[in-house]
This record gives C-alpha cells, structure tokens and sequence, in this order.
C-alpha cells in the first residue's frame, strides 16, 4: 500500500445511504464508510483527487456502488432496490454542531429516501474500483488512450442503465398515486439504447448494424439459430426506439421471434447489458474471468452466460444440434472445440430446463414453451442411446456420458418421462 492510500479524505456524509456492515466498501479512489457517529454512510477520497473532479467521482462511484449491489438480482430479473442517490448531500463540519446532526438524522429518518446496504458482489466491485483508478489517478501512459476513453464510456453507460431503475416520479407512489411499470418502458427503451450505444461506441448512422457486429464476438455465437434470433431481437429492439422518439408509442413489448420463449425486450436488454459490462471488465483486465479453453465462452462469478443464450436457441434446435455433436464425436470427432460445443450446448439446455421447464423463472413475464414432446423424441432418444458408447480421447478410451456436463442425462430423462 502506498503511504497516500492511507489519507484518504473525509468529504461528505451521504444521509440516505446506510451500511449495515463492519467494513468500509473501497471503490478505487472513493471509500464508502458506515458512520457511528452520525446517521447515514460517510465517504472518503483518495487525497490526489483535485477539487473540481470530487463530485464528478463521487456521482460516478455512487453509480457504480448501486450496479455492484444490485445488479445479481436485476440480472435474475428480481425486482431491484429503490436506490434514492441523489436526493441530498450532506457536508460534513469538523465538529458537527447538535442542530447539523439532527438535521442529518431526520433526514436517515425517512425510510423512502433511505437505502440500506448490507452486502456487494466483491468482483464486480473491484472491477470498477480497478476502472475508477484509471480515469482519476492517471495511472494510464498516453499511448493507452483508446483504453481510457473505453472505459469511460463503460462508466457512463452504467451510469445511464442504473436511471433506468431511479425514478424519483415513482416517490408519487407513497401519496397513493400508483403507476404500473409498463408505463414507464418508453423511458426504459430510449435509456437502455444509449446505454448500449455508450458501452460499444454505436455508429449512430447505422446502430443497429454495428451492434449486431459488436455483440456477436462478446456472445460467442457460432450457430446460425441464435445468430438470426439476436438479430431480430436487434432489430425490434431499435424498432422499438424509433416508435417511441417518432411516435410516442407505448412499444411492443414482447419478443416472440424464438418459439420456444416469449420475452419482454427490456427484460432481455438488461440481462445482455450486464453481461457485456463483465466482458469488457474482462478484456481490459480489470476482472478475472474464467475460461475452460479458446473455444468456450468466458464464465463470470455471479451471472451466468446460459441465462442470457437460452433466450436465443428455440428447444428443438438446441437438442437437434446437440445430437448431431454426440454422432460426430461418436465418429471420432473429438477435437477440443467439438468437445466444448458439447459441454456449452449441454450446459445451455440444463439451464434452460432448470430455470424455465422444471421450475418457473423468478419473472413473470418471462413464459416458456415447451416444444411438443414427440418433435423432440428422436433427438433425446438419440443423445441417450448413445450416451454408453465409447470413444477415444486423448489416447484414452471414454463413454460418451463421461463427456456430458453433469446433469445433462437426469434433465434429458426427466423432460421425456
């Protein structure tokens, strides 16, 4: 630890944020600190943050303290925390006379404007401390230029996702006004769409074009299905957004291109977001992120990637191409990319029935269609039947079940008992 880190400066008292834990939560350059002496979270700075960027890293790490604690549940499509962030800022005298205090108190009093703060996913919030450091302490040589500038538009893209879940018009509620969700998705596709456009730095000529090119790499897509699936999603999602500017139309709502679910586009959209922020934390090295081999996808602690790809792959045809895999492995097919389209594919489908078949999703708008039992048969029948073949792989001979991700063969079963 350098010997500066441990000045970090008291700057303000924040009434509406409380910690309810033992630790200060560190970010980077900005520390967040439960306070015993007076209500509500205090916050310290690193001491070479100049005057005129404090509030500008104060707004940002604030922004970023409320995705690290709540974007596991908004990705599992829980309904998230009103987080009232921006209401109001205390400053903290050095010795805070009985009225500052009381003033400070009444406002913790107010339990609509107060959030508390138990517990924060630690990855992710070392991942845009790590971020925070590199735009405000200018650790970055010049010729990483192009980086900085990324990830500023990383920050800046969270920092427009989380007003997608701040609306202080909903405080109306607590005078018995009550407005439903739905109401509010216009706001929600048009925040969203910058939030993307932010995050891959969208050619505003052609947005929708750029982001199909942009995501693919990110997903991995290697299949023609969920390839064509994102693109109309793609396309309806910018359709969307033209109706709501152009028009003033409520947009449709729901995507129905894949016949196997029915999801609403924003419940989509925010789950691929969060998705893409840990994929850009990974490759700018921020984060770790856990990768079996070159031909599987990233994995992320606390998010799973099946959970965004089930979404693009109709049953049929993920069970279709996962006993095509099993025959071409059987045959002798048993490269390492073959054997990890395996364990991805499989993987995706236990997820999808975990989640969607076997038991209902937390959202309940999120609706899955089981494909009829007798399209699907032949290729369980197949995936099963050959499941005690044997095979060679790497000089070793192996049953092809051996090969399987766990739980494959008990979910196959189970979906056609």
């Amino acid at each position: 630890m350098e010997p500066e880190e441990k000045n970090y400066k008291l700057y303000v008292c924040l009434p509406f944020l409380h910690l309810d834990m033992d630790e200060p939560i560190t970010m980077g350059p900005i520390r967040f600190f439960p306070s015993d002496r007076i209500g509500g979270a205090t916050v310290s700075l690193h001491p070479s943050i100049p005057d005129e960027k404090k509030n500008e890293l104060l707004l940002d790490g604030l922004h970023l303290l409320y995705f690290s604690a709540t974007y596991v549940d908004i990705f599992h499509s829980i309904k998230p925390p009103l987080f009232e962030a921006f209401t109001q800022l205390m400053p903290i005298p050095k010795k805070p006379s009985k009225e500052e205090i009381d003033k400070i108190e009444s406002y913790s009093s107010m339990k609509e404007q107060v959030y508390h703060l138990s517990e924060i996913e630690s990855q992710m919030c070392k991942g845009l401390g790590a971020a925070l450091e590199l735009i405000y302490l200018n650790q970055e040589a010049a010729d990483n230029e192009e980086r900085i500038l990324e990830i500023r538009r990383m920050i800046r893209a969270i920092r427009y996702f989380v007003h997608c879940f701040y609306d202080k018009f909903k405080i109306l509620s607590n005078k018995g006004i009550r407005f439903s969700n739905k109401l509010y998705e216009p706001e929600e596709a048009l925040i969203l769409s910058t939030a993307f456009e932010s995050l891959f730095n969208i050619n505003p000529r052609e947005p929708a074009p750029d982001l199909k090119q942009k995501l693919r790499p990110i997903l991995q897509l290697k299949f023609g299905k969920p390839v064509e699936i994102i693109w109309k999603w793609i396309d309806g999602f910018y359709d969307m957004k033209t109706k709501v500017i152009h028009t003033g139309e409520i947009p449709r709502q729901m995507f129905r291109e894949n016949e196997s679910f029915t999801v609403p586009f924003l419940s989509f959209a925010v789950k691929l977001f969060i998705y893409s922020i840990y994929y850009k934390l990974t490759t700018h090295r921020l984060i770790e992120g856990r990768q079996r081999n070159i031909y599987y996808p990233h994995e992320f602690s606390s998010i799973e990637r099946e959970e965004v790809i089930s979404f693009l792959w109709p049953e049929e045809n993920l069970l279709k191409k996962i006993s095509i895999l099993v025959l071409q492995i059987e045959q002798g097919k048993t490269s390492e990319e073959y054997l990890s389209d395996l364990t991805m594919l499989g993987n995706i489908y236990i997820h999808m029935m975990k989640n969607f078949y076997f038991t209902h999703s937390a959202a309940d708008d999120i609706d899955f269609i089981p494909t009829p039992k007798e399209t699907i048969e032949p290729f369980i029948e197949a995936i099963l039947g050959h499941s005690i073949e044997k095979v060679r792989v790497n000089g070793q001979e192996r049953e092809l079940m051996e090969l399987y991700p766990e739980g494959l063969i008990h979910c196959l079963q189970k979906r056609a008992a």
